[in-house]
């Protein structure tokens, strides 16, 4: 549906920029989609999901910047560091449980998983970010 790059705000804030290919923005169907995904997220973001920065699903093309949140992917943290003990895997499904509880999260991340693409999460011990 769209590409997402790392960048910085004119402040100096890294932020993370997502934004729909250009010949899926000539579709409306694409766009009312993207203008829930950025609803959703910020309904919901700043717990379990990135907060919105700012965003303009109206824009040539729509696109949508969040706060970075530095964190290693899953892959990342197996690869380094081997097998995630028992409690760090019961605090990883209770906070992805938790993050999908929310019919917005659920909403965003079926948005995204039509591509059949790895999820989009970081860990952090203290909390997951999806």
């Amino acid at each position: 549906m769209g590409e997402v790059f790392l960048a910085r705000s004119p402040g100096g804030r890294t932020v993370v920029v997502k934004r729909i290919f250009r010949h899926h923005a000539t579709k409306a169907e694409y766009r009312a989609r993207f203008a829930r995904e950025i609803d959703a997220a910020r309904r919901v973001g700043g717990f379990h999901t990135a907060q919105v920065v700012a965003a303009d699903p109206d824009a040539e093309p729509p696109w949508m910047a969040t706060a970075y949140v530095p964190n290693p992917s899953l892959q990342a943290l197996v690869a380094a560091n081997g097998p995630l003990p028992a409690d760090a895997l019961c605090m990883l499904g209770a906070g992805l449980a938790e993050g999908l509880a929310a019919p917005a999260i659920a909403l965003r991340i079926t948005t995204e998983r039509k591509h059949s693409r790895p999820a989009h999460f970081g860990l952090r011990w203290s909390r997951c970010v999806i």
